[in-house]
């Protein structure tokens, strides 16, 4: 973290004209949201149970939004190999 602060120049921004300023601000503020979302799992399974709360999520949405016509399921399928 320290290294890429170190890398950031504030002057640069004024320099820069406004589209590009925008688009870097973005992909600077995505990457360190990237950075705490994986700094936030601590256990070898958490981006596994993280993935399966995600498509349970999913699949709550899609039936509130379609209704009775949806059928809720995941299929989870594990190539060991």
């Amino acid at each position: 973290m320290d290294n890429y602060m170190e890398k950031w120049n504030p002057l640069e921004i004024i320099s820069m004209n406004a589209e590009e300023n925008y688009r870097k601000l973005a992909i600077s503020s995505t990457k360190q949201q990237i950075r705490n979302i994986l700094k936030s799992y601590v256990g070898y399974y958490d981006p596994f149970c993280e993935l399966l709360q995600n498509a349970m999520d999913a699949t709550d949405r899609m039936a509130h939004n379609v209704g009775n016509e949806y059928r809720k399921g995941i299929k989870i399928y594990i190539d060991l190999n």
